[in-house]
């Protein structure tokens, strides 16, 4: 059975509701942070507009994030783990994709 008609079949209880409205609020919070990020995307685009101290904010939290938990480490260290670490997540799609979902498919049960 599909998630979606699980929690229709629900009887309109204070877990579907709170379920159903989590959701919703997901996916309002999701589409203002996607329409929120778009003044940003010219940073993406242009080396020039890269260095505007509007888009030096978007460098702040990863540069904190290296200082503090890899003050020692060089950035080489740093791209061959974040590399090591993009082949594991996936081997794990490929997998889940391949065989977990063609098996199983979208369903809320375990078969």
């Amino acid at each position: 059975m599909d998630l979606n008609e699980e929690i229709d079949e629900q009887p309109l209880k204070p877990l579907k509701l709170t379920f159903t409205s989590w959701r919703w609020a997901v996916t309002v919070y999701s589409v203002v942070a996607a329409i929120a990020t778009v003044p940003f995307a010219r940073c993406a685009l242009s080396r020039e507009t890269f260095g505007l101290p509007i888009c030096q904010v978007w460098l702040e939290a990863p540069l904190v994030y290296k200082d503090f938990f890899h003050a020692n480490s060089t950035p080489g260290f740093l791209g061959f783990l974040g590399i090591v670490g993009l082949i594991i997540y996936m081997l794990y799609l490929i997998y889940f994709v391949l065989v977990r979902l063609g098996k199983q498919g979208r369903s809320a049960v375990q078969q």
